[in-house]
């Protein structure tokens, strides 16, 4: 699929709780382009939460009122599983 640069982008996906790869993968895959540099904007509403893409080397984390920001770039066409980190998430 394409998505228009110009227009802001929001995404959400939930944890599959039936996939057979345990709490990595989701009801809703995000596509992103290889070979590009990716600008993500990480916020929480509510409580912190820790997002991560360990295979990129990303870790970032989602803090209330706060607009944390990184940049990226993938090599490869790839599926790559990104996590949370529940020991840090204050529900």
């Amino acid at each position: 699929y394409e998505i228009d640069r110009n227009v802001e982008f929001e995404y959400d996906s939930y944890i599959d709780p039936d996939s057979v790869v345990r709490l990595l993968d989701v009801d809703n895959r995000v596509l992103l382009p290889s070979q590009e540099f990716i600008r993500a904007l990480i916020t929480s509403n509510d409580v912190l939460h820790s997002w991560a893409l360990p295979s990129l080397g990303v870790k970032i984390d989602a803090v209330p009122g706060r607009l944390n920001q990184f940049i990226f770039s993938i090599l490869l066409n790839s599926v790559i599983h990104g996590n949370t980190d529940a020991s840090k998430c204050a529900d």
